[in-house]
């Protein structure tokens, strides 16, 4: 398909990358481990994961449900599940695990395309196919929310169906996606890059990315987010894109061990990190409405955010 080159100042995210995925921090060693909110450790195999890297994600999630989008119109698109349970998708892991030929699906990736949706002309196509091949070759085993339908109602205006996510813990390692190039057009002795690449959605982690999309479990994400320092990208994807709530009361001690800030004077991390680091550009952007420093009585910090938030139904 022809993808047209135009800039989006709203592109789409896909929900459990940005729920199952963290940002590695600089100095720790590989494999990196932590441990996702039900407790299950979960890990990045074998290289760092930050905040250009989600944005590869972003922009793969925007094209793919260009693709599913296209002759559809806008208030027709249905939510068409790849897997229809846990089961079925155990099936498919399994498939892919065992080398099985199976149909997966291409979204071809022209980089001016990336440099339009991302803002970010001054990438060379060595930049471009650098950050997809390190993105595409980033091995997880990870716990990842997979949208499933919680009940069926008949009602006077038909079926009303409600969603849910549960957490699929994955039984082997998997990658992003594959990303496939020519041959004759990559030739990096000589300084030669190609100007496309084509992404194939062949692993086990990329068939619950689109699964989740055609389940429309996404948000929007304003461009202008790439602009900003990888801490503040990383506390907006962590803190603020997949919430559905006006306001959230956050621990400073959350913050700190999430966005892994190593400086032990709490009240500078505070200051520089996350205010002036974080929480201003963020409200300079009208990402969010404002913010609160509130401490109790025990001493404890919390920051009272109020969130300006776009989600689409």
């Amino acid at each position: 398909m022809a993808i047209p080159i135009e800039k989006d100042i709203n592109i789409l995210s896909e929900r459990g990358t940005n729920k199952s995925l963290v940002p590695t921090p600089k100095n720790a060693p590989l494999p990196y481990r932590w441990k996702d909110k039900e407790g299950r450790e979960a890990y990045a195999i074998d290289k760092k994961w930050g905040a250009e890297n989600f944005m590869v994600m972003d922009v793969v999630a925007h094209l793919v449900v260009r693709v599913l989008r296209e002759g559809v119109p806008q208030s027709k698109t249905l939510r068409i599940p790849l897997f229809n349970s846990i089961e079925d998708f155990r099936k498919s892991e399994l498939q892919i695990i065992n080398k099985e030929k199976l149909k997966y699906r291409y979204i071809d990736l022209p980089f001016q395309v990336f440099r339009n949706i991302t803002g970010k002309q001054w990438m060379t196509n060595k930049d471009i196919f650098g950050l997809l091949r390190e993105t595409s070759t980033t091995g997880f085993i990870v716990s990842y929310p997979m949208t499933v339908v919680k009940e069926v109602k008949e009602t006077k205006k038909g079926k009303k169906v409600t969603y849910k996510e549960e957490n699929v813990m994955m039984s082997s390692t998997t990658m992003p996606f594959e990303l496939m190039w020519e041959k004759e057009e990559l030739n990096e002795d000589s300084n030669q890059y190609p100007n496309k690449c084509r992404i194939r959605l062949s692993t086990i982690f990329s068939q619950l990315f689109f699964h989740n999309l055609a389940m429309k479990t996404y948000n929007l994400i304003d461009t202008r987010v790439y602009d900003l320092t990888p801490t503040a990208q990383n506390f907006y994807r962590l803190f603020i894109l997949t919430k559905n709530l006006p306001t959230i009361a956050l621990k400073l001690e959350t913050i700190i061990k999430a966005l892994r800030l190593t400086d032990k004077n709490k009240a500078q991390i505070l200051r520089g990190a996350i205010e002036n680091g974080c929480l201003n550009p963020l409200k300079e952007l009208k990402l969010i409405y404002s913010y609160d420093i509130v401490k109790n009585v025990f001493g404890e910090v919390k920051i009272v955010i109020e969130l300006k938030q776009k989600l689409l139904k």
